[in-house]
């Protein structure tokens, strides 16, 4: 379980809840990486959809479509 915040207001700017499915195995560092590169994604996307008009809100929950606007902001 995590919060971000803004660093400035202390805002919270989302909460999160890890779910274990391993079967209460310990769980390797590179999963929990990908897991935090993954809600990373998620919480970046909906900043995104927060500061474009609706029509141009894509679905946060999509990883292609996260990985598109992504790739695109960086050739951009």
């Amino acid at each position: 379980m995590g919060q971000i915040s803004d660093s400035t207001s202390n805002e919270v700017l989302s909460e999160f809840v890890a779910l274990r499915g391993n079967n209460g195995q310990r769980m390797e560092f590179k999963q929990l990486d990908a897991d935090v590169k993954s809600f990373a994604s998620r919480l970046r996307c909906r900043l995104d959809n927060a500061h474009v008009p609706v029509v141009q809100q894509i679905g946060c929950l999509d990883p292609a479509a996260r990985q598109a606007r992504e790739t695109s902001k960086a050739t951009h």
